[in-house]
């Protein structure tokens, strides 16, 4: 399992959790799965070497 894919599951479990209402102080988890997701594809995106 790529670095890539754990970040899409964790992008996916935030998103879930967004929809169903569930949150954490202030946090905005539509914002935290954005991020990670986007992280994902910049991480297969970017070749190293």
């Amino acid at each position: 399992m790529s670095l890539s894919t754990i970040f899409l599951i964790l992008a996916f479990i935030a998103f879930v959790l967004a929809a169903v209402g569930w949150g954490y102080k202030k946090t905005n988890l539509l914002a935290i799965g954005l991020a990670l997701w986007v992280l994902s594809i910049l991480i297969t995106q970017v070749h190293l070497g």
